[in-house]
């Protein structure tokens, strides 16, 4: 991969971190793998595979394939010294964003295989993927009402149901009846993570920012502007049900 290219530090099993260069949904993989052996070695064949898995964390059972694509790289022969294989994996569509969570991570990988007789050699080789969409629809005020007849009435609006990674939550509180003492009201931004299939289903919930915005009773009439940077937290994007085993939303509270 070019040096230029964007990376990430991802952590690893042994506590330590890696190094995982971006690719986008559409971007080709292209490059070349260096063998070394400092003897000779028979094999059945090389080959490259990409490939994409929902793999569970907190199961043992095998992952999920959504994407698998392979390429020869070379046929039976023997390797000696050191060797380069070019390759190129393009017109590959790759659907899902990488993500890494608590009981689940959608993973992209290459694969490279010596084919042997008794034993195959196998190194991955781990990528991470972005995928971009069109903005949703022009954003329409979304209105969520809030109360106990008779007694207390607030309305929360707010600008969109749909942001960007670095947008701002822009909104206000209103409240229309108060007929009890409130003594404070917080705001939390909550990240929710289902995984798995009925009946072992994983949730798991996350709270990435709380904090309070009225310190006692407010009267009737009253509003409350609302303002959340979404930019300076580690957020990913929404994913809706990938492959019928995981799905993760946001939520205000």
């Amino acid at each position: 991969a070019s040096e230029n290219r964007n990376t990430i530090e991802q952590p690893r099993q042994d506590k330590e971190t890696q190094t995982i260069y971006v690719f986008e949904q559409s971007e080709p993989l292209k490059g070349k793998i260096l063998v070394q052996t400092p003897k000779k070695l028979e094999h059945q064949g090389l080959k490259l595979q990409l490939l994409g898995h929902v793999e569970f964390l907190r199961e043992k059972t095998p992952p999920s394939v959504f994407l698998t694509s392979e390429r020869q790289l070379s046929s039976p022969g023997s390797l000696f010294g050191n060797q380069e294989f070019l390759f190129d994996i393009s017109n590959i569509e790759k659907n899902f964003d990488s993500y890494e969570g608590k009981n689940v991570r959608v993973r992209y990988f290459l694969r490279f295989t010596v084919v042997r007789k008794l034993q195959k050699i196998i190194k991955e080789f781990d990528i991470w993927v972005v995928t971009y969409s069109p903005p949703p629809e022009p954003k329409k005020p979304r209105i969520m009402e809030i109360g106990l007849e008779d007694f207390v009435h607030i309305e929360f609006e707010y600008a969109s149901a749909n942001y960007h990674l670095n947008d701002v939550i822009v909104g206000n509180i209103h409240f229309l009846l108060v007929r009890f003492p409130i003594k404070h009201m917080e705001i939390d931004l909550n990240r929710r993570e289902r995984c798995g299939i009925a009946p072992l289903v994983h949730n798991d919930s996350e709270s990435l920012l709380k904090y309070e915005i009225m310190d006692g009773s407010p009267v009737k009439g009253e509003i409350i502007p609302i303002r959340i940077y979404l930019g300076a937290l580690n957020l990913t994007p929404t994913y809706k049900k990938i492959q019928n085993k995981f799905s993760l939303r946001y939520y205000i509270n």
